[in-house]
């Protein structure tokens, strides 16, 4: 504290005045600048947690319109009559159907339909390797 007053009163008046306006004017600035750093700080988030409900709502009202939609069309489809016919005729193609005859039957496709015709649309592609 001795050499913080034996400073102090070596100092001229001069020098004392601009450390005293210093002091006066750096503490208010220092307050100003910290409140105005956390209120901008606040607003920020307070902006982009807005934002995200607002794109939550968005996907939300999406989501309900798809399955809305999926509803519509399930709905549509079991108001035709004829739909439970060829629902039945399509799941009974499958049953006649063995698993290595469905097997060999995709590996022929690929073999003989779908490879040449890659090849011909694709000239430059690596080749295909069946596995």
């Amino acid at each position: 504290m001795l050499t913080i007053n034996h400073f102090f009163n070596s100092l001229n008046l001069t020098k004392k005045l601009i450390s005293a306006f210093l002091i006066v004017a750096l503490v208010p600035i220092a307050i100003i600048i910290t409140v105005t750093i956390n209120t901008a700080s606040n607003s920020m988030t307070e902006q982009v947690y807005s934002r995200l409900d607002a794109v939550s709502e968005v996907k939300q009202s999406a989501v309900k319109r798809y399955f809305n939609n999926i509803e519509n069309k399930l709905n549509a489809l079991q108001a035709n009559p004829e739909m439970a016919t060829i629902a039945t005729k399509f799941i009974a193609g499958f049953n006649d159907i063995s698993p290595s005859d469905s097997s060999a039957s995709l590996s022929r496709f690929y073999k003989e339909s779908f490879t040449p015709k890659f090849k011909q649309l694709n000239p430059t592609k690596q080749s295909l390797h069946l596995y």
